[in-house]
C-alpha cells in the first residue's frame, strides 16, 4: 500500500527556495509530474535535483516518494533512508519509508518506521492500517489485533481493517492450537479442532471420524454431539441428528462456577475466553482460545462479506473456495481481485496457484511467466 502523496510534494515548495530559476522550474516541473502522475517523468526530475541539491533532505523524500508511486520499492527505500537520516523530522518520509519497506518484504523494519511516525501523527488510520499488516506478517497476532481493532473502529467501512482482523484472529487461533497440540497431541481436545478444520473444507466424513475419537476421549465436551449432528443434516440423516442434538441436551446446563470457559463461549463473550484463557497452559483453555478466536475471526470476515466489493473480498472469497476444493470458483475470485489491483505479485502468484490446481496448466503458466517478468527474483 503506496500512501496518498499530497502532503508531502508540498515540502518541495519551501525547499527550493532561494534556489535558482532553473532548479526552481524544475522542481515545479517535478510537482506537476507528481500531480498528472506521471511518476517516472518525476522519478527522473526529481533525481537531477537530488544531484543538483544534494544537502537538501527534501528533495530525498520526494525522490523516494516517486518511486513509491511508480513501484520501485528498493529504490525508494534507498532514498528515504537518505531524507530521514538527514533530517528526522520528514514526519511524512517515515510513513513512506514504512510502506516502502513493507513492500519490498522487510517488515520488521516497517514495524519501527511506523511506529516513528505515528508518534508525531498518532492514530493515522492509513499508517495504522500498514502497522497491522506488518505485525501480522511477522506473526505479532496480538498486537496486529490491537492495531486492525482501532482502525475497524475509526473507519467501519475498511475492507483492509476487517479482513486483516480476521486473518489475525486465525493466525492467534493457528499460535494456540500449537500450543494446544504440543502439550496434548491426540487429546480429545486436539480431534475436535481437527475435526472443525474438516468441516471448514466440507470433508464430512472426515470430520465424522475425528468427531468420533473426540467424543471416544471426552464423552463429555461440549458442542460436539451438535456438531456431528450437523453433518447427519448435511448429508440427509435427519433422524440421527435428532439423536445427537438429545445427547447434547443430557449434557445439561454449565455449571458456571466449574466450567467459566464453557459459559463465557456460550454467552458469546469470545474476547473474555481470550483474556481469561491467557495466563491458563491447559489444554481446556487451548481448546476455547482456539474456538473464541476463530468465531472472531468469523465476525470480522462477516463484516467483510457485508461491504460492497473490494480486493479483501474477492482474497477471503478466493481462499474459502480452494480451502473447499472449489479451484475454479478460486481462480475466478483470484481474476476479480486482479482486475482491481492489475500489479499485484501475490495475487497473480495466488491466481497461477488456483489456476494449476484445476489443471489448467497453460493459464497458470502464463501467469507465471508474465510475473518472472516483473518479478525475475519470484523464481
Amino acid at each position: 500500500m503506496v500512501p496518498k502523496v499530497g502532503a508531502a510534494i508540498l515540502l518541495v515548495s519551501w525547499t527550493v527556495f532561494g534556489q535558482s530559476a532553473a532548479v526552481q522550474e524544475k522542481s515545479e516541473r517535478a510537482k506537476a509530474a507528481m500531480s498528472s502522475r506521471n511518476f517516472e517523468e518525476a522519478v527522473r526530475l526529481y533525481t537531477e535535483l537530488v544531484r543538483e541539491l544534494p544537502a537538501v533532505p527534501g528533495m530525498k523524500m520526494n525522490l523516494g516518494m516517486a518511486y513509491c508511486n511508480s513501484g520501485r520499492f528498493n529504490d525508494a527505500v534507498k532514498y528515504l533512508a537518505l531524507a530521514v537520516q538527514a533530517d528526522p523530522a520528514l514526519t511524512q518520509a517515515w510513513l513512506l519509508l514504512g510502506s516502502a519497506q513493507f513492500e519490498i518484504g522487510r517488515p520488521k523494519e516497517a514495524i519501527a518506521s511506523l511506529e516513528r511516525y505515528l508518534k508525531e501523527r498518532p492514530g493515522d488510520p492509513e499508517a495504522l492500517q500498514i502497522l497491522g499488516d506488518a505485525f501480522l506478517r511477522t506473526g505479532q497476532f496480538q498486537r496486529s489485533i490491537a492495531v486492525f481493532s482501532q482502525v475497524s473502529e475509526k473507519v467501519a467501512d475498511s475492507p483492509r481493517a476487517w479482513y486483516g482482523l480476521g486473518k489475525s484472529y486465525e493466525g492467534l487461533a493457528g499460535e494456540v492450537f500449537a500450543k494446544l497440540e504440543k502439550i496434548a497431541p491426540e487429546s480429545g481436545y486436539w480431534f475436535a479442532l481437527i475435526a472443525d478444520s474438516r468441516i471448514a473444507q466440507k470433508q464430512y466424513a472426515s470430520a465424522f471420524f475425528f468427531y468420533r475419537k473426540a467424543l471416544e476421549k471426552q464423552p463429555k465436551l461440549r458442542g460436539i454431539h451438535m456438531a456431528v449432528s450437523r453433518i447427519y443434516r448435511a448429508t440427509g440423516h435427519q433422524d440421527w441428528a435428532d439423536k445427537e442434538e438429545q445427547k447434547e441436551a443430557e449434557l445439561g446446563e454449565p455449571d458456571c462456577e466449574k466450567e467459566p470457559l464453557v459459559c463465557d463461549f456460550l454467552g458469546e463473550r469470545y474476547r473474555e475466553v481470550l483474556e481469561r484463557d491467557a495466563r491458563q497452559a491447559s489444554p481446556e483453555s487451548y481448546y476455547w482460545q482456539v474456538q473464541a478466536g476463530n468465531m472472531l475471526a468469523l465476525a470480522a470476515f462477516s463484516k467483510l462479506a457485508g461491504l460492497p466489493p473490494s480486493l479483501e473480498v474477492h482474497e477471503l472469497r478466493a481462499e474459502i473456495s480452494r480451502n473447499q476444493g472449489r479451484h475454479w470458483e478460486s481462480a475466478n475470485e483470484w481474476q476479480k481481485a486482479l482486475e482491481l489491483d492489475p500489479d499485484n505479485p501475490k495475487i497473480k502468484h495466488e491466481l497461477a496457484v488456483s489456476l494449476y490446481l484445476k489443471r489448467d496448466y497453460d493459464a497458470a503458466k502464463a501467469v507465471i511467466d508474465e510475473l518472472l517478468k516483473k518479478e525475475p527474483q519470484s523464481g
